[in-house]
C-alpha cells in the first residue's frame, strides 16, 4: 500500500551533494522499495531518515544529534562561510543552515479537507526537532476551514505508525519488539471492554495482600506509613520480563540469529493487523543470519505483508533484489553524496533512472545476470525447491530445445501445452537461460559465490562466439580447459568441486564448424539437430561461408523451430546425449 511518493532529503548524514545538489530526491516509491548497493552508499541513512521524521529518532532509543547526524559536506560549507565572513569582518555570523531538513510527499486517499498530494517538511537543528513544520496544503480563506486542514494534516501524521528494524538485531531491539507487543495486547484487551489482565492483576493483588500481610503491618510498625505490593492493572511493566519459549523448553534467545529474526515480521505484523493507522515498514538487511533458499520465502512474505502497508528495504541478498512487480521497485544506492536523485531500476533497459546514474550500466552488467537468475529462482517458490538442487544455465534464450531434447532422449511423452511442467516434475536439475553469453559468463566469473556451496552449477555456452567468453572466463577463479570436443569441453571454477562451465558437444557431421583451434566457431544449439530433420522441418537454408571456405548450415525460423520438434522421434536428438551425459557425470559425482 503505498503511502508516500517522494522523499527530500537535505544535509543528513551522507545525504548532501554537494553546492547546488544540496538535497537527494528519492522518487518514484512503490509498495515495496529496495535499496542495493555497496556497503557505506547511504541505503541506510534512507531509512533513519524516515524513522527520524515519523519517529523522532535515528534508530530505536537513539535521538537526534547533529554532531553526528549532520551531513559532514554541509558542515565544511558552513564553516568556510562562516570563517570567510569573519575575515571580512564581520561580528556577528550565526550558523543558520546547521540543520537537518526532510520533506515527505504523501499520497493520501480521497476524502477529507486535505488534498490528495501534499508535503511536509520537518527540521532539525542544534536543538532538536523544529516545531516550526511547513507544508503546501492550500489553505482556504475561510478561517475554520483552514483551521481544520491543520487539525487534519496533524491527525494524518499521528495516524501514521513507522516500524523501524535495524540491521543489527540484538537484544536490546527485541525487547523494544516485545513491549510493543505486549502494549498491543494489553491494549487489545482493554478495547474489548473485557480485560482478562486485569481481571487477574486484582485476583493476584488480593493474594499479595494476604502473603505479605505481617510483613507491612511490621513496617507500619517501625515507620509509621501504610505500604504494601501491587502488580499493575495493564500488567505490562510485570510482562516485560518475560521471554519466548520455544519448543523443548529452549528458549527463543538460545536459538539462532536466523531464527530470531524470523519472528520480526511475524510479530511487526500482529501488532498492526487491526490498527487503523496507516503502517511503514523500515527494515535493514532481512536476509541476515538467513540461509539462501530461505531468503526466497521472506520475500515472499513482504510481497504479502505489503498489500496492507509500505515497506521500505535495505538489502544485498537477490532474492530481494530481484523481486519484480507494478508495485514493487528496487533501487541502486551509489556515492549518496554525489548525486541528487535516487531513481528506480530499469533492469530491462539496464538503467537507473535518476540524475548521476545514467551512465551506470557497467555496473549494471555486472548485477543484470545474477538478479536475473534469482528472479527465475523465485518462480519456483511453491514448487519445493530442494536445497541440494542442480542448476543448468544457458546463454541463450532457446531453452525449450533443450527440454525438449531431454524428454526426447528420456523416453517421456510430451506437447506444446505440457512439456515444460513436465520437464520441472522429472528432470533432475533447473534450466535457466541467460539471454546473451556475455550474461553467463558474468555470472559463472562473480567472485563470490559461497551460497552455492551445497549446489551444482553447470553454465553451457555455444560453440560459436561464445568459446571467446568460455574461454575467456578469469584464469584465477577457473581451471584450464579440459576434455574434448565430441563429448563436451569443460573447465570447473577452483573454489568449488561442483561449478563447470561447458560448450555444447560438437558431432562428427559437424567437426569443422568449431574447435578449440580455430579463429572462428560457428557451431549453435541448433546445429546439433541432423540436416535431414531440418530438411523435414522446412528449417534448413542451404548454406553460408563466413570468413572462410567452410561450409556452414543456415537455419531459418529459429525462433518457432522448437515447436516442430515434437514431430521427431527420438534418434532425432542424438547428438545432444554427450551434453546431457556429461550434466549427468557432474551432477552425479
Amino acid at each position: 500500500m503505498k503511502i508516500i511518493e517522494k522523499i527530500e532529503i537535505r544535509h543528513f548524514r551522507s545525504f548532501d551533494g554537494g553546492v547546488g545538489q544540496t538535497k537527494v530526491e528519492v522518487v518514484d516509491l512503490k509498495d515495496i522499495n529496495i535499496f542495493s548497493g555497496a556497503n557505506d552508499s547511504g541505503k541506510s541513512n534512507i531509512l533513519r531518515a524516515l524513522n527520524l521524521f515519523f519517529n523522532n529518532e535515528i534508530s530505536p532509543g537513539v535521538p537526534f544529534d547533529l554532531g553526528r547526524d549532520l551531513s559532514k559536506i554541509q558542515k565544511n560549507r558552513s564553516d568556510t562561510k562562516a570563517k570567510t565572513k569573519r575575515a571580512g569582518g564581520k561580528k556577528d555570523v550565526r550558523q543558520k543552515d546547521l540543520s537537518v531538513k526532510i520533506r515527505v510527499y504523501f499520497d493520501k486517499e480521497q476524502g477529507g479537507v486535505l488534498p490528495d498530494n501534499f508535503f511536509v517538511e520537518k527540521t532539525w537543528d542544534k536543538n532538536g526537532l523544529n516545531p516550526n513544520r511547513k507544508h503546501n496544503i492550500k489553505k482556504n480563506v475561510d478561517q475554520a476551514k483552514a483551521g481544520a486542514q491543520e487539525g487534519q494534516l496533524s491527525q494524518f501524521l499521528n495516524n501514521i505508525s513507522f516500524e523501524y528494524v535495524p540491521a543489527v538485531k540484538d537484544r536490546q531491539f527485541f525487547n523494544i519488539l516485545f513491549k510493543k507487543l505486549q502494549n498491543y495486547l494489553f491494549e487489545k484487551q482493554d478495547k474489548k471492554n473485557d480485560n482478562k489482565f486485569t481481571q487477574h492483576s486484582s485476583k493476584f493483588n488480593d493474594l499479595l495482600k494476604t502473603e505479605t500481610q505481617t510483613l507491612f503491618d511490621e513496617f507500619k510498625k517501625n515507620v509509621g506509613i501504610d505500604a504494601g505490593f501491587r502488580i499493575p492493572e495493564t500488567l505490562v511493566d510485570f510482562f516485560r520480563t518475560l521471554g519466548v519459549e520455544t519448543e523443548n523448553g529452549i528458549s527463543l534467545f538460545d536459538r539462532g540469529d536466523g531464527i530470531q529474526a524470523r519472528f520480526i515480521p511475524d510479530i511487526l505484523n500482529e501488532i498492526s493487523k487491526d490498527s487503523r493507522k496507516k503502517v511503514i515498514w523500515g527494515f535493514e538487511e532481512p536476509e541476515n543470519s538467513y540461509e539462501p533458499l530461505r531468503c526466497f520465502e521472506l520475500a515472499q512474505d513482504f510481497v504479502k505483508y505489503s498489500k496492507e502497508k509500505q515497506i521500505f528495504i535495505t538489502s544485498h541478498a537477490f532474492p530481494f533484489i530481484g523481486l519484480k512487480g507494478e508495485k514493487i521497485a528496487s533501487y541502486r544506492v551509489k556515492n549518496a553524496s554525489n548525486v541528487s536523485k535516487i531513481g528506480k531500476i530499469d533492469w530491462n533497459q539496464r538503467t537507473i533512472k535518476g540524475i548521476g546514474f545514467e551512465n551506470d550500466t557497467d555496473e549494471l552488467e555486472k548485477e543484470v545476470g545474477i538478479l536475473e537468475m534469482y528472479s527465475k529462482l523465485s518462480e519456483h517458490l511453491g514448487k519445493a525447491v530442494e536445497k541440494n538442487k542442480n542448476y543448468v544455465f544457458i546463454e541463450d534464450s532457446r531453452d525449450r530445445i533443450y527440454k525438449i531434447a531431454w524428454l526426447k532422449l528420456n523416453d517421456i511423452s510430451c506437447t506444446e501445452s505440457n512439456f515444460e511442467k513436465i520437464f520441472d516434475e522429472k528432470c533432475t536439475f533447473f534450466l535457466f537461460q541467460k539471454d546473451g553469453k556475455n550474461n553467463l559468463q558474468t555470472y559463472l566469473d562473480m567472485p563470490v559465490i559461497n551460497e552455492f556451496k551445497n549446489n551444482k552449477i553447470v553454465g553451457v555456452f555455444d560453440f560459436d562466439d561464445g568459446f571467446d567468453n568460455f574461454n575467456g572466463l578469469n584464469a584465477s577463479r577457473w581451471n584450464p580447459i579440459d576434455g574434448d570436443k565430441d563429448t563436451c569441453f569443460s573447465r570447473k571454477r577452483k573454489d568449488h568441486d561442483y561449478f563447470y562451465a561447458l560448450l555444447i558437444p560438437v558431432p562428427q557431421s559437424r567437426g569443422s564448424y568449431a574447435d578449440i583451434s580455430h579463429i572462428h566457431n560457428y557451431l549453435s544449439i541448433e546445429h546439433l539437430i541432423k540436416d535431414a530433420d531440418l530438411q523435414t522441418m522446412d528449417c534448413f537454408d542451404g548454406f553460408t561461408t563466413p570468413g572462410g571456405t567452410t561450409q556452414i548450415v543456415k537455419i531459418k525460423g529459429k525462433n518457432n523451430l522448437w515447436k516442430k520438434l515434437f514431430n521427431l522421434d527420438k534418434r532425432a536428438f542424438e547428438n545432444f546425449k554427450p551434453l546431457f551425459q556429461k550434466i549427468d557425470s557432474i551432477f552425479n559425482t
